[in-house]
């Protein structure tokens, strides 16, 4: 099976600028991977915990760089269910006038 979150919104700090660590910004954050499903197990993965630990890990966190912001949402999530094939985008909308910016793990 694949799960697929996009268009995760909220706001955090997030940055390294004064105004990024003093303000929470806008961020976006998108997630795919893959598990296996067993339908005699029911072991399934629960979409809504995983937009849990993905937004409780980055508001908590305050990072700097949105490069340790998809660490530690790769090991919050890792922590907890056995995925595989992961992908995990953070983009920061509003940072910049003319273009979207963001990271990909």
């Amino acid at each position: 099976m694949k799960l697929f979150i996009h268009n995760l919104e909220f706001d955090a700090i997030l940055g390294v600028l004064e105004h990024e660590r003093q303000n929470p910004q806008k961020i976006v954050v998108d997630v795919e991977f893959r598990y296996n499903y067993d339908k005699q197990k029911k072991d399934y993965i629960d979409y809504a915990k995983v937009v849990q630990i993905i937004q409780d890990t980055i508001i908590s966190g305050k990072y700097k760089l949105i490069e340790e912001a998809l660490i530690a949402c790769e090991l919050s999530i890792c922590a907890i269910y056995v995925i595989k094939d992961l992908k995990l985008k953070i983009t920061k909308p509003n940072i910049m006038q003319d273009c979207k910016v963001g990271v990909e793990l």
